[in-house]
């Protein structure tokens, strides 16, 4: 289990860490590229604006502190335009060679004497005019943005990563979670399916050791053994009915809440009597929520019972239903002992049951009731939540959104 939350910790690492270096790589190469395009329209307007002014022998404003000239060519002889004479005589010897280079390629880039240039020619008047710009510091401002990029794009990586791996922890927790509720369902009910088939193993090997025995000698035998069955078979309802409303999405229709739980404070009163326990009921009508009928009676049952189960010798168990908002408010009360309020935080908890006074008398439960009575309210979007008060008993609240009104 570990090995697989740790793998899928890591290809989650990956493939954020992937994605982000695409996404970022991206944006750099739109940002280098965006540069060299503003560069490169810059030298060609500089180029344009100093073949222009090499006719009137003035520096236009345009060019700025740029180093560029213009020359014309006749015969062996360069003549260069007065306006650029100071950027000619920063080169000392190498401007020959420049120009000749620049003669040579008349139009586009090319490198010389370490120096990189941009060469712009035209002809006028029987003679060609050449343009010619240092594009050096333009080659050092990209390579200094470049790396500064670069630099970036490795922290951020790293940072992406560190971030990732933290970060998948909580993405894999829920992963991690549902393996720990599966095995923790595993181990509890192999824990519960332990002993019912421990009896019905036992009960036949002494059927199976009085070979001569009838039927009615072997009767209370078999009726352990139906009872145990039968036992088994209450918990994997259970545990099937606790992974469908985990995993799957329920249907829902409109239902009368008023009568169902109206429904199930007779089929209780009834168990009611018999235990000498008094139901009392307030019932507000007409509550009608969009839920899975059979669903919501099972969860009304449920915490009837339970509380019927803990009110002890002639108590009571109160049941009231009235709306609160757009949320109906379903409270199912009993005395006896109120449960602490560390019980309170696991009641919910699958197969949990709880010690002391409120330990279930028939020893028939499971512990999965409650957890199908949560499961079934969180199921149709609400809130169940339970609570002692002192020297009074048990409260377990229930809210759920009610059916909103259909307009005539």
């Amino acid at each position: 289990m570990a090995d697989i939350i740790s793998n899928l910790r890591k290809k989650h690492t990956w493939y954020v860490t992937g994605v982000a270096g695409i996404l970022l790589a991206i944006l750099i190469g739109i940002a280098v590229g965006t540069m060299f395009i503003s560069l490169d329209v810059h030298a060609e307007n500089v180029l344009d604006d100093v073949l222009h002014s090499s006719y009137t022998d003035t520096r236009p404003e345009s060019v700025g502190s740029d180093r560029c000239f213009s020359f014309v060519l006749s015969g062996n002889t360069a003549y260069y335009s007065p306006a650029y004479q100071n950027d000619v005589e920063y080169y000392g010897d190498a401007i020959n060679g420049i120009i000749d280079k620049a003669v040579s390629e008349k139009e586009g880039n090319f490198k010389y004497a370490g120096y990189r240039f941009s060469v712009k020619s035209e002809e006028k008047g029987g003679h060609t005019m050449y343009a010619v710009y240092d594009r050096t510091a333009d080659v050092l401002r990209i390579r200094s943005f470049l790396f500064t990029l670069i630099a970036m794009y490795v922290l951020c990586m790293l940072a992406i990563t560190i971030l990732a791996y933290l970060f998948s922890a909580k993405t894999t927790q829920p992963l991690k979670d549902a393996f720990d509720m599966q095995k923790d369902l595993i181990a509890n009910a192999s824990h519960e399916l332990k002993t019912p088939l421990a009896i019905i193993s036992a009960n036949l090997a002494v059927m199976n050791s009085e070979k001569d025995s009838s039927v009615r000698d072997n009767e209370k035998w078999m009726e352990s053994i139906s009872g145990q069955v039968d036992r088994m078979n209450e918990l994997v309802k259970g545990m099937l009915e606790l992974s469908k409303l985990e995993q799957t999405t329920i249907k829902t229709d409109l239902v009368d809440f008023s009568a169902v739980v109206e429904s199930a404070c007779l089929e209780i009163e009834a168990v009611a009597f018999e235990k000498g326990a008094t139901l009392v009921t307030d019932i507000q009508a007409g509550a009608t929520i969009l839920a899975e009928k059979a669903s919501v009676e099972r969860l009304v049952y449920i915490l009837l019972d339970n509380a019927l189960k803990y009110c002890g010798d002639k108590g009571k168990v109160g049941c009231r239903l009235s709306t609160v908002g757009k949320k109906l408010h379903l409270e199912v009360m009993n005395t006896g002992s109120a449960i602490s309020e560390e019980e309170a935080k696991h009641v919910f908890d699958k197969f949990y049951r709880s010690d002391g006074a409120r330990q279930n008398p028939d020893n028939k439960s499971f512990g999965l009731g409650l957890a199908i009575a949560k499961a079934t309210v969180t199921a149709h979007g609400g809130t169940i939540s339970c609570h002692g008060v002192e020297n009074k008993g048990t409260v377990f609240e229930v809210f759920l959104p009610l059916a909103k009104k259909r307009a005539k």
